[in-house]
């Protein structure tokens, strides 16, 4: 049944009254107006002012033409994904990469590169690191200067761990020497040290103390070779003679990639020249 308008409705052809020009809405009338604020890219203000986020250094006094800040060094970066507990100290430099976490008992020295989901404890780790993604460095490891840790590499802090038992006071520590090289999916069962300039291959499972410069790869890992300070393997044998052998004899080699010179006495080396092509 056809029911006709009551007299108060308005016409159809009816123009409504102007709007204003601020009148105007953005979205359509049928969807709420979602549209965010102007993002503020500033960080919030965090307590431990040593800590950088994207785009606002930290610990700088004034940043006009000529005015110098409290230390000629960059600030530590954290990616806006990041976690770093209060408490973690960074040094100058280091960059905190995507939603990585950093406990409130870290120690993070100047220069270093964390790179994608790094998780690191209660742990120390010194100047120059580089920590691929995927790296869990637990409480109870300290990394020295220069140290390189591949990608998805793991280290342990309990030998014999049970789920229902706790065993947070038997933490073993794992100390990895100045300039050490740790190969992408190794593992390094706590409680050993690599020494100065040793590198672990790839997928290794170390067990054992490494020594200096050793180049060590395996399930268990097995010296194959000297690494010198650069990286390059050198052309000498893992020992020269027993262990027990008395006489002295030993073989020099050089490295051809930047000059070092390291004499090989039994089962130890020992760098006799620093190379010039350094």
């Amino acid at each position: 049944m056809h029911r006709a308008p009551k007299t108060n409705e308005k016409p159809n052809n009816q123009h409504r009254p102007a709007f204003r020009e601020d009148d105007i809405m953005t979205q359509p009338p049928t969807k709420p107006n979602r549209q965010s604020p102007p993002r503020d890219d500033r960080p919030a203000q965090r307590p431990d002012s040593s800590i950088d986020r994207p785009g606002q250094p930290a610990n700088q006094a004034d940043d006009r033409p000529g005015q110098a800040g409290p230390t000629d060094q960059p600030a530590p970066f954290v990616h806006e994904t990041a976690i770093v507990e209060l408490g973690a100290t960074l040094g100058p430099g280091t960059k905190v990469w995507h939603f990585c976490h950093v406990m409130g008992g870290a120690r993070i020295g100047p220069s270093c590169i964390f790179g994608q989901n790094v998780f690191m404890g209660d742990v120390q780790v010194g100047a120059g690191c580089k920590v691929q993604n995927n790296v869990s460095l637990y409480n109870g490891v300290l990394l020295e200067d220069h140290v390189f840790v591949g990608p998805s590499a793991v280290f342990t802090n309990v030998r014999t761990p049970r789920a229902h038992v706790s065993r947070h006071d038997e933490y073993q520590h794992t100390v990895v020497r100045k300039g050490c090289t740790i190969g992408a999916n190794a593992t390094i069962v706590c409680g050993v040290t690599l020494n100065e300039y040793a590198f672990v291959g790839a997928g290794s499972v170390v067990t054992h103390d490494v020594p200096a410069h050793a180049m060590v790869y395996g399930a268990p890992a097995r010296q194959a070779g000297w690494s010198c300070r650069c990286g390059e393997i050198l052309n000498l044998p893992v020992q020269i003679g027993s262990q027990t052998s008395a006489n002295s004899e030993s073989i020099i080699a050089t490295c051809t990639r930047c000059g070092d010179r390291y004499r090989l006495t039994g089962s130890t080396l020992t760098l006799e020249r620093d190379g010039t092509k350094r």
